[in-house]
């Protein structure tokens, strides 16, 4: 009996073994899914519709950029005004032209374009995700006034205006 026994604990170890490769092959793969659906939203980002500006002699005043409505545990203050223009990249990293020091906001976590007559916002691939109105951006957005934007636990609100009135 005493060999039967010792049988059986070689056996359940041998499952046990089975069943942990499985686990770490199983955790294995989904981080490599994680990484491609970041990278194929990085690419899609990239591929962002760009419109022609028009040639103007004519220098409108150009007001768009974002207020600050709840900074998170940053050291941003809640109603600043951070001027947007051309591209603008948004992150953690200190290479960003809007730095928000955020512990769930990536590096390089998303970039605003602004346009004529509209600004579009893209998220990079950031791990956590940006939302725009509350809902989760996974292609690029047209941003109107009042749209509220948020990376991590920071919320921005858009204000736009071009001569006097609202633009996108």
């Amino acid at each position: 009996m005493s060999g039967s026994w010792s049988d059986l604990g070689v056996e359940w170890a041998l499952l046990a073994l089975r069943i942990a490769f499985v686990a770490v092959l199983y955790l294995f793969l989904v981080q490599v899914t994680r990484v491609m659906i970041r990278e194929i939203r990085v690419v899609a980002a990239a591929k962002a519709p760009v419109l022609p500006k028009a040639a103007s002699t004519h220098h409108p005043v150009d007001e768009r950029g974002l207020i600050v409505l709840d900074p998170g545990d940053t050291w941003l203050e809640s109603g600043s005004y951070l001027p947007l223009g051309g591209e603008t990249f948004l992150g953690r990293g200190s290479g960003n032209d809007i730095q928000v020091d955020d512990q769930f906001v990536s590096t390089e976590h998303a970039r605003i374009i602004v346009e004529a007559e509209r600004s579009i916002f893209i998220d990079l691939g950031s791990t956590n995700g940006s939302k725009v109105n509350g809902e989760n951006v996974f292609t690029p957005v047209t941003l109107f006034d009042g749209d509220i934007v948020q990376l991590g636990q920071v919320r921005f609100r858009y204000a736009a205006t071009l001569d006097s009135r609202v633009v996108s």
